[in-house]
């Protein structure tokens, strides 16, 4: 499709994509009983009450899968269609499904997925996928087909999805227990790849934050939508924010908790902070709790007021000007790991895959390098394979190569698109960025992070806020 028949609708009154989606029924309602919350000593995380069943899945998916084949002008019918397992995340379970005919094999991807945000996870998703594949050349695979409801005989959300051939960037850069055979060339060009996507991200710009969604509402509950059917333009809109700390637990059923879309940078970290207070209130509330348990909840609680009464400093609210948007906004995957990133054999990038709580973030938030070339401590000296007798070396070495391959990236951010390096670098985004990664911090229910985040708050509150003048980074 060409770039000129997508575009973007914006209205800054939609908290939620147009109708038919206000018909949607409440989240505990669509929940129903297929998803279940469980707590453990990490915190929460959902299961599944009833397991797909892999006969239901092919019978929702052999009508797309038969038409797929008509379009690919093949003349040998399908004869059998063969549902296998393939992975299972936080969300979703992924199938391969296969069909065969008399002169070959299509394999194609299935996602099914928990209704932990019913609806408008899914519906985001394939939004802002549609969008990327016609805005960018970022390689995505493509959806054919979706159901965001749960009226289907799966009883899910699901899509029908293209199968690249590609492995984990991590299986194939760094093996278990090996050094790799990957060319140093070759993950330099698939470092400078993920900046070309990362700064084709940036460019797309939004005078609001939060998710994607299809403007006309297709692929709403009920309706089962089919690219192959479609050939008028494609409209996306910004609505509801479509994240962990949205939906987490019992958070799609708290109210009074403003949702999105932001037209600034201030609500949406103090949405964030109320959804932090209110499960430090739910779990001091609770008749049975340990001593420590108890602890961390009061100073969650602590922390998150602490930060809402510096967030004014932090980000006051700008004046806005007739029409004119507060901030700027900009698309940032979140979660780009070795795991949602695909090579090829000789580790050279096939696709970026995982689009799921997509948003348009402020563009101090969007400015974030991978986590893929960010997630390890830094290392200056190349280790040498001679001085170690254990495993420490592989992680050393890694830990240098991710060192190098990160200032890669900046380099190459700086030459193709050095607005998201001054922004990374600027001295407000530094802080701002310091804010976001309190918050999160405050709602961590380990209590990992509560000394630093302690001794933070209290230089804040000793030396003025974010513009003291001996001011130190959280993440310093």
């Amino acid at each position: 499709m060409p770039e000129s028949e997508l575009s973007v609708v914006i209205d800054s009154r939609l908290q939620n994509p147009p109708p038919p989606v206000s018909s949607i029924s409440q989240p505990a309602e669509v929940s129903g009983n297929r998803l279940r919350w469980e707590s453990s000593i990490w915190g929460s995380h959902p299961n599944w009450v009833v397991e797909p069943s892999m006969a239901r899945i092919e019978e929702a998916i052999a009508p797309h899968l038969q038409q797929l084949q008509t379009s690919s002008r093949s003349l040998a019918p399908a004869h059998d269609i063969d549902i296998e397992f393939l992975a299972e995340g936080a969300f979703n379970k992924t199938y391969t499904a296969t069909l065969a005919t008399r002169s070959h094999c299509q394999s194609y991807i299935v996602r099914v997925s928990l209704p932990v945000d019913a609806y408008y996870k899914m519906a985001s998703e394939v939004a802002t996928i549609k969008y990327l594949r016609t805005q960018t050349s970022i390689p995505i695979p493509e959806v054919f087909a979706w159901d965001a409801g749960y009226e289907n005989p799966i009883g899910y959300e699901w899509m029908l999805m293209e199968r690249v051939a590609g492995l984990p960037l991590r299986e194939v850069w760094y093996p278990e227990n090996k050094t790799g055979s990957v060319d140093w060339d070759i993950k330099q060009r698939t470092v400078e790849a993920i900046a070309e996507s990362v700064a084709q991200m940036w460019r797309l710009k939004f005078p609001v934050g939060g998710s994607l969604y299809l403007a006309d509402g297709i692929g709403v509950p009920g309706t089962v939508y089919n690219d192959l059917t479609r050939s008028e333009p494609i409209f996306v809109t910004v609505g509801r924010v479509v994240a962990l700390e949205f939906f987490w637990e019992n958070h799609l059923q708290l109210t009074g908790i403003e949702r999105g879309p932001f037209r600034s940078s201030g609500p949406w970290l103090e949405s964030r902070l109320r959804f932090v207070i209110a499960d430090a209130e739910r779990l001091m509330n609770q008749a049975q709790i340990g001593k420590s348990e108890l602890e961390q909840a009061v100073f969650m609680k602590m922390a998150a007021d602490r930060l809402l009464r510096q967030l004014p400093d932090f980000f006051p609210l700008p004046q806005a000007q007739g029409n004119t948007p507060h901030e700027s906004f900009a698309l940032s995957h979140p979660d780009l790991t070795g795991h949602n990133i695909l090579v090829d054999p000789s580790g050279a990038l096939v696709s970026i895959i995982d689009w799921e709580c997509t948003n348009a973030l402020p563009t101090w938030a969007a400015c974030q390098i991978p986590y893929l070339l960010d997630s390890l401590p830094p290392r200056t000296e190349k280790p040498r394979e001679e001085d170690y007798s254990d495993s420490l070396y592989l992680e050393h070495l890694e830990e240098y190569e991710q060192t190098i391959l990160r200032q890669l990236f900046l380099a190459r951010m700086s030459e193709i698109e050095p607005s998201w390096v001054e922004e990374f670098e600027s001295q407000e985004g530094n802080r701002r960025r310091d804010f976001e990664t309190a918050v999160s911090w405050a709602g961590g229910v380990s209590g990992f992070h509560n000394r630093a985040l302690q001794k933070w708050l209290d230089m804040l509150e000793g030396q003025g806020g974010s513009g003291a003048r001996d001011y130190h980074s959280l993440r310093d």
